[in-house]
């Protein structure tokens, strides 16, 4: 998914002009922060999508959120290792 915008017209996504419907400005957006490993930041941006580019992606998006909470949770688990074992180490 290096290019969201791209991939969503192949899908046939009907056009609208950027002016009416910010979309293909957001889909840029969110295929840049997914270049940055920013998968947080391309779920807002895909969640401000219209409705016709919504569709195209709500499966992305159910596995992006997905992706978020594991990624939190995992960095929960992980601050919580290093505590035990700072504390452990100074005892």
């Amino acid at each position: 998914m290096t290019n969201l915008a791209v991939w969503a017209r192949l899908r046939g996504t009907p056009p609208t002009p950027a002016d009416a419907d910010p979309s293909l400005d957001l889909l840029q957006s969110a295929s840049a922060r997914l270049a940055d490993v920013d998968i947080a930041g391309a779920l807002d941006d895909t969640r401000q999508l219209s409705d016709a580019y919504r569709s195209v992606f709500s499966n992305w998006s159910d596995d992006a959120q997905a992706r978020v909470a594991a990624d939190s949770i995992a960095a929960r688990v992980s601050d919580m290792v290093t505590r035990t074992l700072r504390t452990r180490a100074a005892n």
